[in-house]
């Protein structure tokens, strides 16, 4: 039973594999002739031209000559050189600011994509900061400013979506929070 079976599958592959060959009004099995005199070649059809040849005077079937290629150091990066990632820009934008100074904390979460489109809403014109706090949450911060009205004035000028949940911070606070 089972060689029956075994046999009944292979005559089938070997008549659905044949059936390709077939050109449907005859018989016949269509095989193409790979002469090289081009006569019934499929592959370059007639009034195709096979006698192509390079006309270019410049080339000789040799290498041209090697130029010497000044890489600029920019491209040598190397680990002194590589550029600083943002979240180490913003904790250092951080911790250099004066700890008696304020600036806005736009939003805080603990995952750090809501806190970015927060910043994404903020005008341009201050400098915005996202930083991870030693209990892990992420804070946007917007701004520095030296004393508290001005950091009012700048609160009172954002978008209302943002207004609502900013908060005035002293930057000793969020040093605090992001430090220890």
């Amino acid at each position: 039973m089972f060689t029956l079976l075994r046999l009944s599958c292979i005559s089938i592959c070997i008549l659905s594999l044949s059936a390709c060959m077939l050109d449907g009004t005859n018989n016949s099995s269509n095989f193409w002739d790979s002469s090289p005199d081009g006569e019934n070649n499929q592959l370059y059809p007639e009034g195709y031209d096979t006698t192509y040849t390079n006309q270019s005077s410049e080339y000789n079937g040799s290498y041209k000559t090697q130029k010497n290629v000044v890489v600029p150091q920019s491209y040598h990066l190397g680990v002194m050189n590589t550029p600083v990632a943002s979240k180490d820009e913003d904790r250092q934008w951080v911790d250099n600011q004066n700890p008696n100074g304020y600036t806005i904390q736009i939003a805080d979460d603990t995952k750090p994509a809501p806190v970015a489109n927060q910043l994404l809403k903020t005008p341009k014109n201050e400098h915005n900061a996202e930083v991870k706090s030693q209990s892990g949450a992420y804070i946007g911060l917007h701004g520095s400013y030296a004393t508290r009205e001005a950091a009012e004035a700048q609160l009172n000028q954002l978008p209302e979506e943002v207004k609502q949940k900013a908060q005035i911070k002293n930057w000793q606070t969020i040093q605090h929070e992001v430090n220890h």
